[in-house]
């Protein structure tokens, strides 16, 4: 690594070494466990989207609300119709793709695990417990979560018929691998996001003492060096 990119770590110590810290924890730690967190990261990546669609009737709910208040004091029709008209049934009605899209909910599932385990594989490879410094590409992992979000979006159009009968290859052939590069990033971020929590809260205290003594190994060193 240049000593321009290793300043510019150093210049956020406290953070590098706290990312560094879940890699030396996912590698680390049994692959069991690894499993485990990545499918459960894999649940959270499903889970995530009805979440946000949740809060967004939410929202839509208590805009019927302050809508309904409004219009009690002032009498605006045409506010009225303006307003969505929803209920709770809307909000229910979110989650239900847990229960109808059980073969898409296991390939989530799945997709994490593929995800950690390449992940720790990269790890191992590399040996990156051995220097904060150990280079950890990202273009694999985005590759492969890239080919499994490729592959949900191609459930949905294939054995869903979301797509158009008359341009369903079309659409499939230009549309869809474009659309699926931001898919592929939303999916990756989030899938980050909770396998580092996930790890942070099934890991056992040998594992974290590991990764702490790795983590100020490598601090003592930074330190060292420091002009």
């Amino acid at each position: 690594m240049s000593s321009m990119s290793k300043a510019k770590i150093a210049a956020y110590r406290a953070l590098a070494l706290r990312r560094y810290q879940h890699e030396v924890l996912a590698t680390v730690t049994s692959q069991r466990r690894v499993l485990l967190c990545g499918g459960l990261a894999g649940l959270s990546v499903f889970v995530a989207p009805l979440v946000l669609h949740a809060l967004a009737i939410v929202l839509a709910l208590l805009l019927t609300s302050v809508g309904a208040i409004i219009n009690y004091f002032t009498y605006f029709p045409e506010l009225t119709e303006a307003v969505p008209a929803l209920d709770a049934g809307n909000f229910r009605s979110v989650f239900a793709p847990i229960f109808t899209e059980a073969p898409l909910l296991i390939y989530a599932v799945a997709s994490g695990m593929a995800l950690a385990l390449l992940r720790r594989w990269q790890n191992r490879r590399r040996a990156v417990t051995k220097s904060v410094h150990a280079p950890r590409p990202q273009l694999p992992l985005f590759a492969l979560c890239y080919v499994v979000t490729l592959g949900g979006l191609l459930y949905f159009g294939l054995f869903r018929s979301v797509y158009p009968e008359p341009v369903a290859w079309r659409v499939i052939v230009t549309v869809v691998p474009l659309m699926t590069l931001a898919v592929a990033w939303f999916v990756l971020v989030t899938w980050q996001y909770a396998y580092r929590n996930w790890l942070d809260l099934l890991a056992s205290s040998t594992d974290r003492r590991k990764a702490a003594d790795v983590v100020a190994r490598e601090d003592l060193r930074w330190r060292a060096e420091a002009p």
